[in-house]
């Protein structure tokens, strides 16, 4: 569907707005009496570890920020200038909302992809030292986030317990070892 003008554009875009959210297939809530005077938005709201929803992303048609600043552009077929509409988007919304509900949700237990303390390599003696040093380099290279914990001040037990309280996501030992 084509739409001719701008005061068209603003109805053309609800209805194809809302076939969008339609074709989409999960549930949505028209929401008239939002405060978004630029133009019509889709927002996404998630929710967090105790039930709570929160808008994340978002993104908006602004028919008015164009008109502000005196935006146009010649279209293709060379006619007089036309007004451009401005699109915003915010795929997360607030960066810091959604390190938040993030670190609510996983409680410090980070998934694999997202943590930042993702494998603790352990050697069990000192002997293994140089081999626990290739196996943190082997992963390092393989894009994983890999420490090496070779403080012989430590007992095996409180390498692993330190690496435990830090969060790591995986723990290797010994047991990989004899799997070369």
């Amino acid at each position: 569907q084509t739409c001719s003008n701008l005061n068209s554009v603003l109805l053309c875009d609800l209805q194809q707005l809302e076939n969008s959210l339609n074709e989409f297939g999960e549930k949505w809530v028209l929401n008239p009496g939002d405060g978004a005077f630029y133009g019509p938005k889709i927002d996404i709201q998630i929710k967090d570890a105790i039930g709570r929803y929160h808008q994340c992303a978002t993104i908006q048609l602004d028919f008015q920020l164009p008109i502000r600043f005196n935006l146009t552009f010649v279209s293709h077929d060379g006619d007089d200038k036309q007004r451009p509409v401005i699109i915003h988007r915010a795929i997360l919304g607030s960066v810091e909302r959604m390190i938040a509900i993030l670190t609510e949700n996983y409680g410090g237990k980070w998934p694999l992809w997202l943590s930042p303390r993702q494998v603790m390599v352990v050697p069990v003696g000192p002997t293994l030292d140089d081999y626990a040093q290739k196996i943190r380099d082997d992963f390092h290279r393989g894009g994983l986030m890999t420490d090496v914990d070779c403080d012989a001040s430590c007992t095996l037990n409180k390498k692993i317990r330190n690496a435990q309280l830090a969060q790591y996501n995986f723990i290797l030992g010994e047991w990989w070892w004899g799997l070369g």
